[in-house]
């Protein structure tokens, strides 16, 4: 069928943007989110932190994650042997530098040689 003309209402948009005779390209792609660098501390130092979301080892605090700031919130899970682990969530609202310092606590003992009074 020659001469089929189709109307440029229902063309896609890389149809119309012109780069150069014959040829078409797509519009630009909108622009990333900027950066958000988070460095991720704790007390004591010398614990491991995982990204939940995705279960990646970002490394021993302190230590650094880059992120796009995208307004979802990441929580970092802290883990030191000896301490409870602690989850941090982090909420991705802007770009820049950006840090958490965890305070990890220690693990209760637990409790030998006392005993519970029982009431007579």
């Amino acid at each position: 069928m020659a001469g089929l003309m189709v109307a440029p209402e229902v063309l896609p948009v890389y149809h119309r943007t012109k780069q150069a005779v014959g040829q078409w390209r797509q519009p630009p792609s909108p622009p990333l989110p900027p950066e958000v660098v988070v460095t991720i501390d704790s007390t004591p130092q010398g614990a491991e932190v995982v990204r939940i979301e995705d279960g990646k080892r970002i490394g021993i605090t302190p230590t650094r994650d880059v992120q796009r700031a995208d307004g979802r919130t990441v929580q970092y899970q802290i883990s030191l042997d000896g301490y409870n682990d602690t989850v941090v969530p982090f909420p991705l609202q802007s770009g820049g530098e950006r840090s958490v310092n965890a305070l990890l606590r220690a693990v209760s003992p637990p409790r030998s040689g006392l005993r519970r009074r029982t009431a007579r």
